[in-house]
């Protein structure tokens, strides 16, 4: 190399342009700037999504529950099977009347022995009301008293209380006996007032203080019942 050859110097690298300079300056001033006021305000520098709420929904359960209740019979007997007759029709029909309140409703077994219809359920051997006395080839009803017992007409309509004590006032005054079989109705009056109707439903005769009839019993208690 000779003296004459001229040494070139190192080629600087460019500068940044001006305006990007400033522009990096201005966004770590504005970083530093924030960071300051989250610092200052005690935020949390990490936001917290919100939690999404979940609607709750309530539900009533209704539950049915089935009770099957058996009546007992009450005080006066209505309801009461006592000496009920079993494959007998029960008694069902209990014509209304005013002032007359039916008191007892089933089926009895009569026999040689006194049937008490103020007793509640009616009981055998009390001394009254009716009892079953057997004949040759039947049997019939004995009432303690003369003039308290009638046949109801066949075919008539289910009597009242009322026209049952009608067919007993009617009635002979000394007649205290009635021959029956099945299907004969008979109305009978009681020591305390209270009407009786008596549905035959069967006869048995087997001799005179061993006879028996079944029948649908209706006992009402009237206005000049005793309590």
């Amino acid at each position: 190399m000779d003296d004459n050859t001229a040494v070139r110097p190192p080629r600087q690298p460019p500068a940044p342009p001006k305006d990007r300079t400033v522009h990096g300056a201005v966004i770590a001033g504005a970083c530093t700037i924030v960071a300051a006021l989250i610092g200052y305000l005690g935020l949390p520098a990490v936001a917290t999504p919100p939690t999404a709420s979940v609607p709750t929904e309530t539900v009533t359960a209704r539950v049915t529950v089935t009770a099957t209740v058996t009546r007992e019979p009450d005080q006066k007997g209505v309801g009461a099977t006592p000496g009920a007759t079993s494959g007998v029709p029960q008694a069902t029909s209990l014509p209304s009347s005013e002032g007359w309140t039916p008191e007892f409703s089933d089926v009895l077994t009569l026999e040689a022995t006194w049937t008490n219809f103020d007793r509640f359920p009616p009981a055998e051997g009390s001394g009254t009301d009716v009892q079953v006395v057997g004949f040759v080839g039947g049997v019939y009803l004995k009432a303690w008293q003369a003039h308290t017992m009638a046949a109801v007409p066949a075919g008539a309509a289910p009597p009242t209380p009322v026209a049952c004590g009608d067919l007993v006032d009617a009635s002979a005054p000394d007649a205290n006996r009635l021959t029956v079989s099945a299907g004969d109705r008979v109305c009978l009056r009681t020591d305390r007032d209270r009407i009786v109707l008596l549905t035959l439903t069967s006869t048995s005769s087997t001799g005179r203080d061993t006879s028996s009839a079944a029948a649908a019993v209706t006992v009402w208690a009237g206005p000049d019942t005793p309590a």
